[in-house]
């Protein structure tokens, strides 16, 4: 906008305006580091282009930005939306004179949201889709200013997170944003932020491989709390329960996994998984006869076996628990169940350092790795 403002007022000139990062952050009053990264992204976008010329008072060709034909025209939308042309022309006047904290003062309460929801995401979503009309039970000045001032405001919008509701309603606008894409991870996180734990166990129970599989510690940490106010909802504790076993934490997983219906075959698995790694045995070994009693979907058979494994492992029967690792592998990499198979794995690595095969071991090791990190790509 600061290249268009002074284009548009140098006399009727008909030659391209050039500026260089050093002119733009001297004029604007910013950062090189800020205007390097705007800059960056704004190319991105086909706001800009770069090339070298010759500026006057340097006497060697420097590299100089322009605004593609695409960047006029956004650039001449943003800077005539009523309000907003005035606060521009103030801040070129007198450089700092409106502060970030003004401008997001001056903001429409939809706008705010909008801002608030991509600073949380910290990436460039797709503005138009996050406004979404919602009833809004906070005031805020509602000044009318423009999103063509988002960028610069994003230093000051933290202080407006620190408002519950604000952080809440963001959350919401993002998790309506992924609800019509297919990232199941960030759908399942923003979901849980915003509150709507009956929406996040839908999504579990059909997109629960993608979101065991994606690696994500934020979205671990975020589903295990969440789990532990849930109501009525299977889904989302037997995948907290699932977390807590992958990271070692039985008492975790055994009070999840309690929370569950007692119809449900995932959940009694966990149990008897959590029971056996905290050496209840004999409780794992009930629950686990219970499972095979009453028949299990095919599915399950991966983690029945794993269960049976750690249980011979507990008496020292490291033939046994080789043969019920094997079935389990067989179960999890015939339904390409990543998560299933990571865990498998993990378990015989244990086996073999038990039988002082060490190099087995870091064989088992590398091959989790590596499955993992494919399964990230």
């Amino acid at each position: 906008m600061h290249i268009l403002e002074t284009l548009q007022g140098n006399g009727g000139r008909k030659d391209t305006y050039r500026l260089t990062q050093y002119g733009i952050s001297e004029s604007l009053a910013l950062s090189r580091a800020h205007v390097a990264i705007e800059l960056e992204r704004g190319t991105s976008r086909g706001m800009f282009y770069s090339e070298r010329a010759r500026i006057r008072g340097i006497e060697r060709d420097v590299k100089v930005y322009l605004l593609t034909d695409n960047g006029m025209k956004t650039a001449s939308e943003l800077i005539n939306r009523r309000g907003t042309r005035r606060l521009i022309q103030e801040a070129l006047r007198t450089p700092g004179a409106v502060s970030v904290s003004e401008v997001t003062a001056r903001m429409e309460q939809k706008d705010l949201l909008i801002l608030c929801a991509l600073r949380i995401a910290g990436m460039p979503l797709n503005r138009r889709a996050l406004e979404i009309d919602r009833k809004i039970p906070f005031t805020i000045p509602s000044d009318p200013a423009s999103l063509s001032l988002m960028d610069m405001a994003y230093e000051a919008v933290d202080s407006h997170l620190q408002d519950e509701s604000i952080r809440k309603f963001a959350y919401g606008l993002l998790a309506d944003y992924f609800l019509r894409t297919d990232d199941y991870c960030s759908r399942m996180k923003y979901l849980l932020l915003s509150g709507r734990l009956s929406e996040a166990d839908r999504t579990v129970a059909f997109h629960s491989r993608e979101i065991e599989a994606c690696g994500d510690a934020e979205l671990r940490r975020i589903v295990i709390e969440s789990a532990r106010s849930a109501d009525k909802c299977d889904g989302l504790l037997v995948l907290a329960s699932r977390y807590c076993i992958s990271e070692g934490d039985w008492q975790c997983a055994l009070e999840l996994s309690r929370s569950c219906g007692s119809e449900c075959t995932e959940a009694l698995l966990l149990y008897a998984e959590s029971c056996v790694m905290g050496g209840r045995i004999s409780e794992g070994k009930r629950a686990l006869d219970r499972l095979r009693r009453d028949g299990m979907p095919p599915r399950n058979l991966s983690s029945l076996h794993r269960i049976s494994a750690r249980i011979a492992l507990s008496y020292g029967g490291v033939q046994e628990a080789e043969y019920e690792l094997g079935e389990a592998l067989h179960v999890s990499t015939a339904s390409a169940d990543v998560h299933e198979t990571i865990m498998n794995y993990s378990l015989l690595a244990v086996v073999a350092r038990q039988k002082e095969d060490y190099r087995e071991a870091a064989r088992i090791e590398a091959k989790m790795r590596s499955l993992a990190n494919m399964n990230k790509g």
